[in-house]
This record gives structure tokens, C-alpha cells and sequence, in this order.
């Protein structure tokens, strides 16, 4: 511990601690980490498409690699097609959507916005006579 810390662990079970510094005769600081060090995503952050393998061939689609010289097309498919191929990538046209309801309402009601604009001419008026 430096300069006479004290952790005291919290009563979450989150994995934060705070951490209190005793320093009467110069400036101390603190850190504390907030859940573990080394936490199991960042084990292995290799690009590669084997951890996505079987999820892909579950749900027949595809993995394409992104660079400058290849962006592959975006098409629509139909439900049960093949969703990627050489150079294309596909979204799945479900017609799963539900319009209920579209309104609109002014911000400012049209005779409310005439008298603003026509009110704001004569002050301006008003004032460059002045």
C-alpha cells in the first residue's frame, strides 16, 4: 500500500473497491481497477472466423472479410435463401413490421408563426427609425 492506504471492499458484489489515501504531507493518488484484470474477452481478440463458425452454419449465413479493395454488395433475400455469397452479403426480407399509427404536429401553429414573423418586422422597423 502506498502512503498509508486503506482499501475497504464495497458491499456490491460488482468488483469495486474504494480506496481510501492518508497522506498529511504530500499528494497521493489512487487507482482502482473495477472488475477483474484480465477478463475472458480480451483472452484471445485474434480476427478469425472459427468462433463464429457454427453460429454462421446454424443460421446460414456468412462471414466476409472487409478491406479497401473489397466491399462486398448488400442485397436483399428472400426467408430461406442463402443469405452471403462470393462477394455479396444478404439481409433476410421478413415483412415483420407494423405501421399502427403516423401524426404529425406543428411546432408552432401557422397564425401563431404569422403574428411572430409580421410582430418581429415592426420591432426591426421600429427600431432601425429610431
Amino acid at each position: 500500500m502506498v502512503c498509508g492506504s486503506t482499501p475497504s471492499p464495497s458491499p456490491a458484489s460488482n468488483g469495486t473497491s474504494s480506496v481510501e489515501v492518508i497522506c498529511p504531507n504530500r499528494v497521493c493518488h489512487a487507482l482502482a481497477a473495477a472488475g477483474p484484470l484480465n477478463p475472458v474477452e480480451f483472452t484471445d481478440v485474434r480476427t478469425t472466423a472459427d468462433k463464429l463458425g457454427p453460429v454462421v452454419a446454424a443460421s446460414g449465413g456468412g462471414v466476409d472479410w472487409i478491406d479497401a479493395g473489397s466491399i462486398p454488395d448488400i442485397r436483399r433475400v428472400a426467408p430461406g435463401r442463402a443469405s452471403a455469397g462470393h462477394g455479396w452479403i444478404g439481409f433476410r426480407e421478413n415483412g415483420d413490421y407494423v405501421v399502427a399509427g403516423f401524426s404529425e404536429t406543428p411546432l408552432l401553429p401557422g397564425i401563431a408563426a404569422l403574428l411572430l414573423a409580421i410582430g418581429t418586422l415592426i420591432a426591426a422597423w421600429r427600431r432601425e427609425g429610431r
